[in-house]
């Protein structure tokens, strides 16, 4: 019985040093990342804004040319609206059709 209750002393006193050494190790894992992306994040952050730049620039020009098309030629506009809008609805009836067989 004493013997029993020494070796599962002995156990938890194993576990506890491997808990503890395990804590160690993943802080320094950790530490080493955040030291190796840390230096990255701001080159990802400059490449990111001057992504967001460039794609605003360019949806407001597409912005910009597609309302003067409009403005030049609203017939035209008008009927091109119109048939994208039957072709959504014909797939939209198309997919609900599909899904009550």
């Amino acid at each position: 019985m004493i013997i029993g209750l020494l070796i599962i002393n002995l156990k938890n006193i194993m576990n506890d040093f491997n808990r503890e050494k395990f804590r160690e190790n993943m802080h320094k894992v950790v530490d080493q990342a955040v030291d190796k992306l840390g230096g990255n994040y701001d080159q990802i952050s400059d490449k990111a804004a001057e992504f967001y730049g460039k794609a605003s620039e360019k949806a407001s020009h597409a912005k910009e040319m597609t309302q003067k098309y409009v403005r030049e030629n609203p017939q035209k506009s008008l009927i091109m609206a119109a048939g994208v809008g039957a072709i959504s609805a014909m797939i939209v009836v198309g997919v609900m059709r599909r899904r009550k067989c």
